[in-house]
């Protein structure tokens, strides 16, 4: 699916630098200029940074980090790296294995503005302890300042687009008509014909402009106990902001779909009554990421009438059991109510679901399977197909991770745990080879569990709809 998200951490940094007076700052994006090892290595040697920021949004990123921060340290000895990202939450492992010196504990717009201050001073190492938000080593022990002071809600994911190269610009701002069929579903519902049919409004309008990745909140209202994220709370950048960001994205690249990327849109009913008043002028087209109990049939409505084409939902599980675990504060009947109201007013909605938490077992998992059919047969417009599933992966942040260290299925020590933390690095959760079985049953019974809901739902749906639609939708 065409989702593509620009590096707004990097730029929030780099534009909270300059705006501070350092201005000669700039961006290596290699997630889009996928350049080999060697050549990034040697692109960051000849530019010779006295300072260095990393930005890893996760800890599969370990093995890059760790490769790239000591391969540099060993051509550029001088350079001082920071990091940032969810990633920093292992900070002890990261600050003692890998050529890091400074991880940045929470947002980093202040903090590096006053640590770039300090090193330019050249003071006593000292004088960092009166920095919140900084972990590195001094003596034998790490020092921990704390959690740096959040920003503003008006602050949060203030960039500057001209910090992005031509290259990645073309790659973020990709003409609506140039994604995959899949891709326009995930934006627009065709069950009645499909992009362009006005089966649902102005999605032709949209076809020769581009789409954008706009971030509205921060954070959620809850903490799953499988989530790596690791600062608590949710905060909603403020309606008229981020409509004035995506006017300037109308104005400076053309687009006319907008894709909302957080974890938790519109938990604020006040909020999203707003912001549908001032986005529905624009005459764009949005998708939104939202939790169940987020909706009903009028704010579905509304959100229609104002652009909205798309609600994806993580429902998880369909077994009250495992939600329970998660702690989602959701059941299985919150979950089939979104999803039917959404399908109801003729969006497109996909389900997302993580399977594998302990307590999982057969039971739970033909319970998220009769749920899945329910829900993917609610109209034939759903295609069976369309289910995200992953396993339950233990990452730092996350209580599933200190359970898995608990009960000894990731090390305790920082050896042990920086080695599941390679393990896992530069894989998905989706990968079979590398997630840690936290059921009671055997592996092969774990990694059956997918491709046995995915068994039942293409039954039932072939059984409501027939065989010849089944083969339409699957192979469309």
């Amino acid at each position: 699916i065409c989702r593509v998200v620009p590096p707004y951490g990097a730029m929030a940094v780099i534009n909270s630098l300059r705006k501070a007076g350092y201005k000669d700052t700039s961006l290596y994006n290699i997630d889009v200029l996928r350049p080999s090892r060697a050549d990034a290595i040697d692109y960051i040697v000849k530019y010779n940074p006295e300072i260095l920021c990393i930005s890893s949004v996760v800890s599969t990123g370990h093995e890059n980090c760790k490769f790239f921060s000591l391969e540099l340290k060993k051509r550029l000895p001088n350079v001082i790296i920071i990091l940032g990202g969810n990633i920093v939450v292992s900070a002890e492992i990261l600050l003692q294995k890998t050529g890091v010196d400074f991880c940045v504990l929470g947002e980093g717009e202040k903090v590096c503005c006053q640590l770039f201050d300090k090193v330019a001073e050249n003071g006593p190492r000292k004088d960092l302890y009166a920095i919140k938000g900084l972990a590195f080593l001094d003596g034998a022990g790490v020092i921990n300042t704390g959690y740096a002071d959040e920003l503003s809600r008006g602050e949060i994911f203030d960039i500057d687009w001209d910090i992005l190269d031509s290259a990645s610009i073309k790659y973020y701002f990709r003409l609506v008509k140039d994604m995959d069929r899949r891709s326009k579903k995930y934006y627009f519902n065709n069950a009645n014909g499909g992009l362009g049919s006005g089966s649902i409004g102005n999605e032709e309008q949209v076809l020769n402009k581009s789409i954008a990745t706009v971030f509205a909140s921060k954070g959620c209202v809850t903490h799953c106990t499988f989530c790596h994220r690791f600062t608590k709370g949710i905060r909603v950048v403020p309606p008229n902001i981020v409509v004035a960001r995506i006017k300037e994205l109308i104005e400076r690249f053309n687009v006319g779909l907008v894709a909302f990327e957080e974890e938790c849109f519109g938990a604020s009913h006040k909020w999203l009554k707003e912001f549908c008043e001032l986005i529905k002028p624009l005459n764009v087209l949005w998708r939104a990421p939202m939790r169940v109990s987020s909706v009903n049939p009028d704010i579905i409505k509304m959100m229609k009438e104002a652009g909205c084409r798309s609600i994806i939902y993580g429902v998880e599980s369909g077994s009250e059991r495992i939600l329970q675990v998660m702690e989602k504060r959701t059941l299985p009947v919150d979950n089939y109510n979104a999803i039917r109201w959404t399908i109801e007013a003729g969006l497109y909605t996909e389900i997302q679901l993580v399977i594998g938490m302990p307590g999982e077992c057969p039971e739970t998992i033909k319970e998220t399977a009769d749920f899945m059919s329910d829900t993917l047969t609610l109209d034939r417009s759903q295609n069976p197909k369309n289910v995200s599933m992953t396993f339950a992966q233990a990452l730092p942040g996350a209580p599933l991770y200190e359970y898995g260290r608990i009960v000894g299925l990731i090390g305790a020590t920082v050896e042990g745990e920086e080695q599941y933390l390679l393990s896992v690095s530069n894989r998905n959760a989706a990968d079979g080879t590398t997630t840690i079985n936290f059921t009671h049953y055997p592996r092969l019974v774990l990694l059956s569990y997918p491709r046995y809901i995915r068994s039942v739902v293409n039954y039932k749906y072939m059984k409501k709809y027939g065989i010849d639609y089944y083969y339409k939708m699957i192979f469309q």
